[in-house]
C-alpha cells in the first residue's frame, strides 16, 4: 500500500513475512495494527496526514501509536460509536484506505 506521501507500507498477516519484509527495510503492519487504524478511520480520527506521521513514527520495527491514532478515545468508545455493518466493521479496507489517503499498489499471498 502506499500512503499519500509516497511511503509505501505493507499488512501481513504472517510474522515471517513480516520479519522478511522488515529485515529488507519495508514497514510491515500487523493485523492489530491494521485494526486499530481502521477502528481509528471508523472513529474519524485518521485521516491522510495522521497515516503520514503514525508510518514515519512507527518506522520498519516499531508499532503504530494506537494511542495516537485514537487520540485518548477507548476501543470501547470508538467501537461504540462506530455504525458497524453485518461483518462487524462499517468500513471495508477501500474506505478505510480512501478516509487515511492511501492506495492498494499490489496484493500477493505467500504460501
Amino acid at each position: 500500500m502506499r500512503a499519500i506521501d509516497g511511503s509505501v507500507f505493507h499488512l501481513s498477516t504472517s510474522a515471517t513475512e513480516r520479519d522478511a519484509l522488515a529485515e529488507a527495510g519495508a514497514i510491515a503492519l500487523d493485523p492489530e495494527e491494521w485494526e486499530a487504524l481502521t477502528i481509528a478511520a471508523e472513529a474519524d480520527r485518521a485521516w491522510p496526514a495522521d497515516l503520514v506521521q503514525a508510518l514515519r513514527a512507527r518506522g520498519v520495527t516499531g508499532r503504530l501509536q494506537v494511542d495516537a491514532l485514537l487520540d485518548g478515545v477507548t476501543y470501547e468508545r470508538a467501537t461504540s460509536d462506530a455504525d458497524f455493518g453485518e461483518n462487524g466493521r462499517a468500513f471495508s479496507v477501500a474506505r478505510v484506505l480512501a478516509r487515511v489517503g492511501a492506495r492498494i499498489d499490489d496484493v500477493w499471498f505467500v504460501r
